[in-house]
């Protein structure tokens, strides 16, 4: 019984997992990583304690590191809120309708977002949400392993359903104290 009281203080210790001792045998509950449901992304990747629930059907669709800045100083600024050039904006403005023109012909697509984060986890990504998961599904198979400005296009189903659980709070009112490494999304305005 010592090992079992040991196993539940270790986990709650490091909130890995939820261990319990019944008829002798060590059942280990699994625990869900909170920062993947609600950004789609894990700094700690495959190497997560917790689990990363991809989901088989999903109206959101993720293209990781897909937005690259125009040129180094975008990248390396360490603004809660990053401003951008008038060169900066007319290339993410051109690129969103670059990607806008060719994912509309899946679906409707309900929300299309772009992270500012410079994390590596959440560097780049796009976040579109279609109506329904049919058109999402169909996106995807239509996109995965295509090229875009030379690079390949790494897309995938996303748990995400509600932005603004994963958004930062901080970041829209231009107050994030962690700065663009924060692990919440943040989304540069388009339009």
């Amino acid at each position: 019984m010592a090992v079992a009281h040991a196993a539940i203080a270790f986990a709650a210790l490091f909130q890995t997992s939820a261990d319990r001792w019944t008829k002798h045998k060590l059942h280990v509950e699994l625990v869900l990583c909170p920062f993947f449901a609600k950004t789609g992304a894990c700094r700690y990747g495959d190497r997560c304690g917790r689990v990363h629930e991809r989901p088989v059907f999903s109206k959101t669709l993720l293209l990781s590191h897909m937005y690259i800045p125009v040129n180094s100083s975008e990248a390396t600024s360490s603004e809660a809120t990053p401003s951008l050039s008038k060169e900066q904006r007319t290339a993410f403005e051109t690129f969103c309708e670059d990607v806008l023109t060719e994912l509309s012909k899946y679906g409707k697509i309900d929300s299309f977002n772009v992270c500012a984060n410079l994390s590596e986890h959440l560097f780049g990504n796009v976040i579109i949400i279609y109506s329904n998961e049919l058109e999402a599904a169909r996106a995807l198979k239509a996109v995965h392993g295509r090229y875009y400005d030379g690079r390949k296009v790494i897309a995938e189903l996303s748990p995400l359903t509600d932005l603004r659980v994963g958004k930062c709070q901080q970041f829209d009112s231009g107050l994030c104290s962690r700065g663009p490494y924060c692990n919440f999304l943040h989304i540069i305005p388009f339009g």
